[in-house]
Parts: C-alpha cells; structure tokens; sequence
C-alpha cells in the first residue's frame, strides 16, 4: 500500500502531534551568552589545574581538585593540618573562619578574584582561568628556596620515570628546617640513584628473603652518596619474608647547599642519559 507524500509546506511532526512543530528554544539572555562565550575549552583549564596542583605540591601541600562550584572553572581543597603561608597570609595547622577570610583577602590583594571557604582546610574557588593562572605564579614566586631545591630533585628523578625499568612513583624529598631530607627509596630507586651516580649495580639474590643484598645496596649507595652528601644517613630497613618490593632504603638529610651540588650531579648523569636514548622527556 503506498503512503501519501506529504506536502513540503506542511509543518514537521512534533510532540504535541502532527501539524504541531517542535518548539523552540528560549534565547539565551545577554549574561548566559557572554558566560558560555568566555568558558574556556576544556583541556585548558584540566592543564590550568594541573600546573597549580603541581605548585602547591612542590610547596609540599596536599591539594585535592574539586569539582568546580556556582560555575568558578577551578575548585581547589588544601588539607594539610600544619602551619603553612600563601599569599603573604599564616594558615594555622586547623584553619579557622578567620584564616579562611584572610586567605581570600591576601589572594585578592594580588589580584586573585578567589572565593574561600573552610572545611577541613581552605577551600578555594576561583571564577576564572586567569585566576587559576594568577595564583599557580603566585605560590611559584613566594616558594621558599629549600621547597624549590627539593622540588627541583623530585622533578629530575621524576624525568627516568618512562626509562628506568620500573621508576614509578619515585620519592618525594620532604624539607626538615633549613634541610632537605631524600626520605624512604625502593630497592628499585636506590639502584637507579646509584646508576646515576656512576656506581655499579650488584647482582641480585633470588633468595625470597633479599635482606643481605639490600645491605649490599644501602652501603653501595652511601658509598656513591658520600661524595655529595658526606655524613648522610643511609639505612637499609628490611621486611624479611617479603621479595624486594617490600624493602627500604631511608636517606636521611642533607644541607640545602648539598642537595643542591647533588641536584647538578643527577642533573648531568640524566642528560648523559638523554642523549644515548633520544625522545625521552627532560625535568623542567
């Protein structure tokens, strides 16, 4: 049986039934369309939040990404319970109403447009990517000189993370005072620091039970070390009954003027490294 062709003039079918249109749309008012208009694209503010992520990590604050509140593009929590400083204000180790309302005025001082509020540390929302922008160079530029040169000795061990044979989420050296202590390494990690400073790897045990040869790794890598970082504690700490995975090797602290020369020592091995195997990525 064959259908009637309808008419082109004849309107579309819409949910109230045929002959009635779908309806249209309301127009955006002017402040809806200048909003969706300004939002910026997506991968933009993702990078945004990163790169203050990473800022307040190297300040070795703990800040956790929020999803973003009453349309602000970036909402940021910071729950350390110790005393810290941002924006020239002293955030006590259980920020209060008061700390709260000092911090989002120290950020506006410096042009940041932030809303803060307080949970179980500040919780900071800012409306735009500029802010975001603003306060990433804000904490960069307040950041003192030992958080920088820790953070910097993460970051060139963090660049052997795709080549290193298993890397993975390297040390975070953790700033004690006027010093930077390297903290607890994998055998895995106290091997590679060993290679990049130019020592010879030992050959591992198959026993279960690696204990005697993660002595032979920690004092092979005082050995190394002692040429950097003369005087620093390096002790094994083994978990018998565990395969390598479960053992540490704990470096102690040094001088900030050490981790410094140990910084430019690394520094080169990994260039050298670099460039025997190319497209790998570089520490900035």
């Amino acid at each position: 049986m064959n259908r009637p062709t309808p008419s082109r003039s004849a309107a579309p079918e819409g949910p109230a039934g045929p002959g009635r249109a779908w309806p249209v749309p309301e127009p955006l008012t002017h402040t809806e369309a200048v909003t969706a208009f300004r939002r910026p694209p997506p991968r933009a503010v993702i990078e945004a939040v990163r790169d203050l992520t990473e800022a307040l990590t190297a300040h070795q604050l703990q800040p956790f990404s929020h999803t973003p509140r009453d349309g602000h593009v970036c909402t940021m929590a910071i729950t350390d319970f110790r005393t810290y400083t941002l924006a020239g204000v002293d955030v006590g180790g259980k920020c209060t109403d008061e700390s709260a309302q000092a911090l989002k005025q120290g950020l506006r001082r410096h042009g940041i447009a932030a809303q803060v509020t307080r949970v179980t540390g500040p919780l900071i929302s800012l409306p735009t990517l500029d802010d975001v922008h603003r306060m990433t160079d804000l904490v960069w530029r307040d950041l003192p000189d030992t958080y920088r040169t820790a953070h910097r000795l993460r970051r060139i061990l963090e660049a052997m993370d795709d080549r290193s044979g298993g890397l993975g989420d390297f040390l975070r050296p953790r700033v004690v005072g006027d010093a930077v202590e390297i903290g607890d390494l994998t055998v895995t990690q106290a091997l590679l620091l060993v290679r990049l400073l130019g020592g010879t790897v030992p050959r591992a045990t198959r026993a279960r039970c690696t204990c005697p040869y993660l002595g032979k790794v920690a004092r092979l890598l005082r050995g190394r070390l002692r040429t950097v970082l003369p005087g620093v504690a390096v002790v094994p700490k083994p978990i018998c009954g565990s395969d390598a995975d479960g053992h540490r090797i704990t470096v102690g602290a040094a001088p900030i003027d050490r981790i410094r020369a140990l910084n430019e020592r690394i520094e080169t091995a990994v260039d050298a490294y670099t460039r025997v195997r190319p497209g790998r990525r570089r520490a900035s």
